[in-house]
């Protein structure tokens, strides 16, 4: 993916596609991620065809005890 790409990415109806794909899915991924709190990232070498690297980053949720331990 190219750099002009790479910022538009998360557009809503941005899409490389041509003719398959509503440009919808990474938008959506993204506001998912951020009403958990977290955030997404991508990189992509310059080169087509070499793939893309997409880092989702969640914060840390407390894990709930299961009520036969709470006691103890």
């Amino acid at each position: 993916m190219d750099a002009a790409a790479l910022r538009r990415l998360f557009e809503p109806f941005y899409s490389t596609k041509e003719e398959a794909g509503t440009g919808l899915g990474l938008s959506i991924s993204r506001r998912i991620v951020e009403l958990h709190g977290g955030t997404i990232e991508s990189e992509s070498e310059s080169e087509p065809g070499k793939g893309a690297l997409f880092r989702v980053k969640l914060p840390a949720a407390a894990v709930p005890r299961p009520a036969i331990l709470a006691g103890h």
